[in-house]
């Protein structure tokens, strides 16, 4: 009996090695990895327990070839020829170490899947690409459903269709064929591209956001709960309509109904008369204007325009007056103005005087406005002038400002150019030439002008 079981054996294990003999080259894929495209994994396998035996009728065979294996194979992964890129064999990469589980290519760390296609990785513990071409799941726990350059990055995220960019802690990103990466945002997000639109069938169970019973053409209406039609909590008809109907001429509106129409009442009295400022010409009111209207629209405090009107006058002189010790007025140094009534004129000149020294003796000269002809001082408006008697003999040119102001009452009135020489004196001092400006301000505008307030008590 023993010997018929040893022959028996012997002649399995010889039909064996024949069989992997002639698939020397082929790859073996078990399991339901059977669509896989596979890669070639330097790994020789050899099974679990008191089977060692016969692995020398199987090791050539295998070697070069990738061998995909299901849960529970009783096969050991017995050595693993490049080191730096390892085959993970269900979680167990170690020499010796028994088989539970699936080896997949693409898969580069503990319990992590490649469902199959081509240029897929999952290099993340627990990451899972089922399928498709050129997609990455490299976030702990990640999956790409499948697709094509689809990339789940993030933890617990998940990426399918085309592109689509699942970059954030449990994110879902789905994108359409649209040839453009569509990424997520930010984390636990739910992201959809889909350029054709979004269909949603609920069987009438209707779509919650948040708890809140999203709007659509479907449950429109006062009965949806959703008080679309409200505004600010009350509907339409809480409202008052619009008028929609009108009075007969004699009548007038009396009151308006919630729905718009309207109570008439005969009018109480239809004669009138025009009252202050008003005239009547059948039914039409005018308002009276002009001098006549007794409104006096056009004043200001009580007046005119014109009387807050501020003009100007002006005179020149090119006669020579030689002046003395002696107070004189320049021949035609005078300016005459009319006020319409009373306020302030000020007036200024622009003199050019001619004024001659000899040295070792002091000549001073004053110059002032004033309405007599007579008066060459003024405390604080006449001008002085001084020449040092150390300075050399000559006569010289001199041009001098002269201004001051006066309160008048309404009338004309002159201010005069006056000049004298307080001492010194060489007989050739005079006046050549002069320009008087005079500029009257109303009394009540005087200020906002910007012209100095009225002299009270009159001029010095």
């Amino acid at each position: 009996m023993l010997t018929v079981t040893v022959r028996l054996r012997f002649w399995f294990l010889a039909a064996l090695a024949l069989v992997l003999g002639l698939l020397m080259g082929t790859t073996f894929l078990a399991g339901s990895g059977a669509g896989m495209v596979a890669q070639p994994a330097a790994v020789t396998l050899e099974p679990a327990g008191h089977f060692g035996g016969w692995l020398a009728a199987i090791a050539a065979p295998l070697t070069g070839n990738t061998i995909y294996l299901g849960e529970g194979s009783g096969f050991t992964a017995y050595g693993v020829a490049d080191k730096a890129h390892p085959r993970q064999v269900a979680g167990l990469p170690l020499p010796g170490e028994e088989v539970s589980g699936i080896a997949l290519a693409g898969s580069t760390a503990n319990s992590a899947t490649v469902g199959g296609g081509s240029g897929n990785k999952a290099s993340n513990t627990s990451a899972t690409v089922a399928g498709g071409a050129s997609n990455t799941a490299d976030g702990y726990a990640a999956t790409v459903g499948g697709g094509v350059s689809n990339t789940a990055s993030g933890n617990y995220s998940f990426a399918a269709g085309f592109r689509a960019k699942a970059l954030n802690f449990g994110s879902f990103v789905w994108a359409d064929a649209t040839d453009a990466d569509f990424s997520s945002t930010t984390g636990n997000q739910f992201a959809v591209r889909a350029t054709g639109g979004v269909r949603l069938e609920t069987g009438g169970a209707g779509v919650t956001v948040d708890g809140n019973t999203a709007w659509h053409a479907g449950n429109d209406g006062a009965g949806s709960g959703l008080d679309a039609d409200l505004l600010d909590g009350q509907h339409g008809t809480y409202y008052q309509a619009r008028v929609s109907s009108s009075c007969a001429a004699g009548s007038s509106i009396r009151a308006i109904a919630a729905d718009g129409t309207v109570t008439c009442e005969t009018d109480d009295n239809t004669t009138y008369a025009a009252g202050n400022q008003l005239s009547l010409a059948g039914t039409t009111f005018n308002v009276v204007e002009g001098s006549g209207s007794g409104l006096d629209a056009d004043l200001l405090d009580g007046w005119g325009g014109d009387y807050y009107r501020v003009f100007m006058v002006t005179s020149a002189s090119s006669a020579t007056t030689v002046i003395t010790s002696t107070c004189r007025n320049y021949s035609g140094g005078q300016i005459t103005i009319t006020a319409p009534r009373a306020g302030v004129v000020v007036v200024e000149a622009n003199v050019r005087m001619m004024l001659g020294h000899n040295e070792g003796t002091k000549d001073q000269m004053t110059l002032n406005l004033d309405t007599t002809t007579t008066d060459c001082y003024s405390v604080y408006d006449q001008v002085t002038w001084t020449i040092p008697a150390a300075y050399p003999t000559a006569t010289d040119e001199y041009t001098f400002t002269v201004r001051r102001a006066f309160n008048v009452t309404t009338g004309a009135h002159t201010f005069y150019l006056n000049g004298m020489m307080n001492s010194g004196g060489a007989g050739d001092d005079k006046f050549w030439n002069a320009r008087l400006h005079a500029t009257f301000y109303p009394e009540s505008a005087a200020a906002a002008a910007g012209a100095p307030a009225p002299l009270k008590g009159g001029a010095p």
